[in-house]
């Protein structure tokens, strides 16, 4: 079997196994078949389908500036397959919309209703109208093989209008997404949000969009055994190139103007996410491309091409994903059925196009119908739906329906309820510390109960930073009425940020839905950057610091993180003055302890141990 003959059979499973995702959220809900919540409201079928999508499909905008303005006739050869793409990406980013919002029957509303104030109703508008533009540039090399010379010598005389109508959309689109998330300075992490996220989304996706045209290309080359412009392919990468290099520096420049460079020595997991999708996204292909002999070689180019789609569809992932999840109140992971749809999704575009590209002139050097067969390892008797399933023991649709119904049993085993509920990421809650005399002036600090707990000499530490008055450098925000809470009251979780704020409770407290404007500003966004400080109502009741130049952070560290961070920094100090090793873990980690006798016994923290 043909290597197009093994991909066209992968992807028709993928993409039968998401259509049975399709039906479960259909006939389900949103509820039922992902783990989105109000906390991350926005997750796979939004960020990859949508926002990531379209990004990798702007290379049908890009190739018609190239040539209907700019006049660059060398690279009309591509621009059939780039607008191929983009119909295709449009295409499945508008179903990938539907699928993700919560009533899908309503979808025309947009259309309908106009709300001008919102961010949203440009983006659905311009997607809508970009696909449209999309499906007229299509439509020529499609009616051409009909015979219907007339209609397509009408959309031919319009087409510099599209070309225009469509590079105007496709900006729009791309800097309105960047848009999206200029609403959320408080949720956004700040390696990801800047005020020139419009410029950064429109230069990643442009500059990846023409690689993705590339890539395409050399695909359709190896797939099908027709030769390349190497030479052209090469050119037009180094377009990309240029574009991602000037991504890179705009987005170096901007961590340097918001002074936000010394995150990346902060030891955040985030920063990991942030250098791969630079790396993925514009040094490898800036550093591929540069060098001569990988310019000219189909491997490098497609390595090239393929690092720059993965590194803008990573930087949207992290963008609208990744970048909210430490000021979310609950952990977000995929459930098995967002990941089946969108996979699915993708791999019925794969279908569609193979599908464009051998049975339409896509490709200016497309052979005939018979070469494309030999290809496929020189079956002649197939259908235009089947191909591939010719075959073997079993051929056209028949072996279509067997792979089809076989995948389609399994996904329904697979997306029981249970299933489609995502991976629960474990809590494990604090439990409070436990003392070793009767006047607690020593505890164990055991948060999680297990043999790795650490004696804590509270009453020695007090005495050592200065009597009752050092209580605010550990006791840092305390509960209302409450002089020294308790670590664990707000660090609730071992290994998780957890929320200290009530709002809920706060919101009845005040006056239900009218109490909006006891603490936000109401000419602007409902946000923590756009509120009033504890500070301002609890000055006497809660022993808090003087109030924060923006805002406080509503979201209390994990236990781990916390204990480490505030003992470990002291104790670190306390060594560089007096030359000690209290900054070392086996000083506060002691797995043993002497017994009475002399002896060493185990340190046991369990319920029953030998803790006297």
């Amino acid at each position: 079997m043909s290597a197009i003959a093994r991909l066209k059979e992968v992807l028709w499973v993928v993409a039968t196994v998401g259509a049975v995702a399709i039906m479960a959220r259909l006939f389900g809900g949103l509820g039922a078949t992902t783990d989105l919540s109000d906390a991350m409201p926005w997750g796979m079928w939004k960020i990859f389908n949508m926002v990531a999508g379209v990004a990798v499909a702007t290379g049908g905008f890009a190739l018609a500036a190239t040539v209907y303005v700019f006049k660059l006739e060398r690279y009309r050869t591509v621009l059939k397959p780039a607008v191929v793409i983009a119909f295709l990406g449009y295409g499945s980013s508008c179903f990938a919309l539907v699928m993700d919002i919560g009533l899908p029957h309503a979808f025309y509303k947009p259309i309908v209703f106009w709300n001008h104030h919102s961010f949203l109703f440009e983006v659905a508008w311009c997607v809508m109208l970009y696909f449209s533009v999309t499906a007229l540039e299509v439509a020529p090399t499609i009616l051409e093989k009909y015979g219907l010379e007339r209609w397509v010598r009408l959309l031919h005389r319009v087409t510099l209008p599209l070309v225009i109508v469509g590079i105007t959309l496709s900006t729009l689109h791309h800097t309105s997404l960047g848009s999206l998330f200029l609403v959320m300075p408080a949720r956004l992490h700040p390696l990801w949000f800047t005020r020139w996220l419009p410029w950064l989304f429109i230069l990643s996706a442009v500059g990846s969009g023409v690689l993705m045209v590339v890539l395409a290309t050399l695909v359709y080359g190896a797939l099908y055994r027709r030769p390349v412009d190497l030479a052209m392919l090469g050119r037009l990468a180094s377009a990309g190139s240029v574009l991602l290099g000037l991504y890179l520096i705009l987005k170096v420049v901007d961590l340097r103007v918001r002074g936000q460079l010394g995150l990346f020595v902060s030891g955040q997991w985030e920063v990991g996410f942030f250098v791969a999708e630079l790396v993925l996204g514009a040094v490898v292909p800036i550093l591929l491309v540069i060098v001569p002999a990988t310019r000219k070689s189909a491997v490098g180019l497609a390595t090239a091409s393929c690092s720059a789609v993965l590194g803008v569809l990573l930087n949207r992932v992290d963008v609208g994903v990744v970048g909210l999840l430490r000021s979310s109140e609950q952990p977000y992971f995929p459930s098995l059925a967002e990941v089946a749809l969108s996979l699915g999704v993708l791999a019925a575009a794969g279908l569609a196009f193979f599908y464009l590209v051998e049975n339409f002139r896509v490709f200016e050097n497309t052979p005939a119908r018979e070469h494309l067969l030999e290809a496929q390892g020189g079956v002649r008797n197939f259908d235009s739906m089947g191909r591939v399933w010719t075959l073997g023991p079993m051929a056209g649709r028949a072996r279509v329906s067997f792979v089809v119904v076989v995948a389609a049993s399994l996904a329904t085993g697979a997306f029981a309820a249970e299933a489609t509920e995502g991976i629960e990421v474990v809590r494990s809650p604090v439990k409070p510390p436990r003392g070793l005399d009767a006047a607690r002036t020593t505890l164990v600090l055991n948060g999680d109960r297990d043999e790795d707990g650490v004696r804590f000499t509270h009453e020695a530490h007090e005495q050592r930073l200065g009597g009752k008055t050092s209580c605010p450098t550990c006791h840092h925000q305390n509960l209302p009425h409450d002089s020294a809470s308790a670590c664990h009251d707000c660090h609730a979780d071992m290994s998780q940020r957890t929320s200290i704020f009530d709002h809920a409770r706060h919101v009845a407290k005040l006056g239900e839905k009218w109490s909006c404007t006891r603490c936000h500003d109401a000419q602007r966004p409902k946000s923590g950057d756009n509120v009033e400080a504890c500070y301002g109502c609890h000055r006497e009741d809660m022993g808090l610091p003087s109030p924060l130049a923006h805002h406080y952070d509503y979201f209390a560290r994990s236990y781990t993180d916390a204990m480490h961070g505030l003992c470990v920094s002291c104790h670190r100090k306390d060594d560089e003055q007096r030359a000690s090793h209290t900054g070392e873990c086996t000083f506060c980690h002691k797995h043993t302890r002497s017994a009475p006798n002399g002896s060493s016994e185990r340190l046991s923290l369990r319920t029953g141990g030998k803790i006297p």
